[in-house]
């Protein structure tokens, strides 16, 4: 996670406002990556779980990008990111549950001796 930061900030420098959208998604990769692995070792969530239920959030991105190739009015770009922002955290906070109760699940279900 410490890294994201970084990554971003490199494709900035080097790349304009190309390069920002690039270092996001590179970083968002990155950390879904090392959630999947905190996740398994942590709650025992199986990466199918954790695609299943982010899955959603990377067809979002997908279609923002698109747009981001297709409309050339930064206007009109600015709002469709402020749309895919809130239905990115509209999708966050009903994976963030789910997961929650997941992991409950999991540690419930397992008996102490």
């Amino acid at each position: 996670p410490f890294e994201a930061p970084f990554i971003v900030i490199h494709y900035i420098i080097y790349n304009g406002i190309i390069g920002a959208a690039t270092g996001l998604l590179a970083a968002k990769f990155i950390i879904f990556f090392i959630n999947n692995i905190i996740l398994r070792k942590v709650a025992g969530i199986k990466f199918t779980e954790i695609l299943g239920n982010a899955g959603s959030l990377f067809a979002v991105t997908l279609i923002a990008i698109t747009f981001v190739f297709i409309i050339k009015n930064y206007i009109v770009l600015s709002i469709i990111y402020l749309l895919y922002l809130a239905i990115h955290l509209i999708i966050s906070y009903t994976d963030l549950k789910q997961i929650i109760i997941l992991y409950k699940n999991k540690k419930g279900s397992k008996q102490f001796v």
